[in-house]
């Protein structure tokens, strides 16, 4: 299990980079980000493979939703590269609780997104 700190620290580093928005922050952190058309119920997905960083998002998302699942997936970027290689992250559902690296991935995002001064 990631340390909530680490979590929260790996979160406002990415912040203070200053990138405007989660596609710049994407590109620039090497990971490459592709809309698909063909997501039914998948909202999103995450995979590394030969060391080549990969985010899959359902082309239908649009919004605070859209918003919330590019950070997940950018959440398992930072926190779980290393647990992926070659395999995929799924997410059909952010709100899945019972799993450790989907509680993870969702801290990250909240961090992530939420000004500790708003909040």
């Amino acid at each position: 299990m990631i340390p909530s700190s680490l979590i929260y620290e790996k979160a406002n580093a990415l912040r203070a980079k200053g990138y405007r928005d989660l596609p710049s922050l994407a590109h620039e952190e090497g990971i490459r980000v592709n809309y698909r058309e063909d997501f039914e119920n998948l909202l999103g997905m995450y995979t590394c493979i030969l060391d080549i960083r990969f985010i899959y998002l359902n082309s239908r998302l649009e919004g605070p939703l859209e918003t919330m699942v590019f950070a997940h997936e950018i959440g398992h970027d930072q926190l779980h590269q290393d647990q992926v290689q070659g395999t995929l992250l799924l997410e059909n559902s952010l709100f899945d609780t019972t799993s450790r690296t989907e509680y993870e991935a969702n801290a990250f995002a909240a961090h992530l997104l939420l000004d500790d001064r708003e909040v």
